[in-house]
């Protein structure tokens, strides 16, 4: 394949971090979006040095806001004119139920609804490259999720589990429904089940307890490299050559939960998370 451009959200740490080492070492362009600049600084050093390769741009951007995802796609468009893959890496979880400033509740905005966002703000960029792909990394944690359309922030109904595996499920459909009605051939979309892996979402933003159990169960788990295998594999093999629009594991795709198909709750869903972000057409 020639050379890419990928965009990495999250990428200084953890699975992004990895991600994005793939990406240097096959000598393509990484786009990193972190939150932190004095740690997406530390990290950029970091992988020149292990891969040799200095193509690694970085954008900082809180994910939580949306001023700030517009932010991400106004600089992508002035210094690059292709994007070939997307790949929405960030993920958060929370023990206390918190809104943005728009009123959405956090978990929900991070892993979902900013995805949704930032797939349709660069557009533009994806639909230029010959064989573009979006990639959100996802859990099994969807298998043990109903999804609340009419309480998506889940008020009075909160707890972390609960709302992580719920933002989750959203991703799922969210990529059913967008190859549903994608109307780009040179445009595929996947959802990719990383495994439980050994990083630190557990412990950032949740009470001491969670912290201790995660802290100990994702010990157990793979490393970052290893959670990091099956997003390479797409990003890395043609479009024409995998299924897309399917929940991925073990670099082969393999069902999701009965919940994750239903495709009435799907597009309602998505007409939902339009509002959300005020998109009138999304194609």
């Amino acid at each position: 394949m020639k050379n890419q451009t990928v965009l990495i959200t999250g990428a200084n740490a953890g699975i992004g971090f990895e991600i994005t080492k793939g990406v240097l070492l096959k000598n393509n362009t990484a786009i990193m979006v972190c939150r932190n600049r004095e740690k997406a600084m530390n990290a950029r050093k970091k992988l020149i040095d292990l891969t040799k390769n200095n193509k690694v741009h970085i954008i900082i951007a809180d994910l939580t806001q949306f001023s700030d995802l517009r932010h991400i796609a106004d600089e992508v468009n002035e210094k690059f004119d292709t994007i070939d893959v997307l790949i929405h890496n960030a993920g958060s979880f929370y023990s206390k139920w918190l809104l943005n400033d728009a009123n959405i509740e956090l978990t929900f905005m991070v892993n979902h609804v900013t995805p949704f966002y930032l797939s349709h703000l660069l557009l533009p960029q994806l639909i230029k490259s010959e064989d573009a792909k979006i990639i959100t990394i996802n859990s099994d944690s969807h298998f043990l999720a109903k999804l609340r359309i009419d309480n998506l922030n889940l008020k009075n109904k909160f707890q972390g589990l609960r709302a992580y595996g719920h933002s989750k499920l959203a991703n799922v459909m969210f990529t059913y429904h967008f190859e549903k009605i994608n109307p780009y051939d040179n445009l595929t979309i996947y959802a990719v089940h990383p495994g439980l892996v050994n990083t630190d979402i557990g412990i950032k933003n949740t009470n001491w307890l969670f912290s201790l159990i995660w802290n100990w169960r994702s010990k157990q788990g793979k490393t970052p490299e290893q959670g990091a295998e099956t997003a390479l594999f797409i990003t890395h093999s043609p479009g024409t050559n995998l299924e897309s629009g399917r929940y991925w594991d073990h670099n082969q795709p393999k069902k999701s939960s009965t919940a994750s198909y239903d495709e009435a709750m799907a597009e309602r869903l998505w007409k939902k998370s339009k509002d959300l972000c005020g998109i009138v057409n999304y194609f």
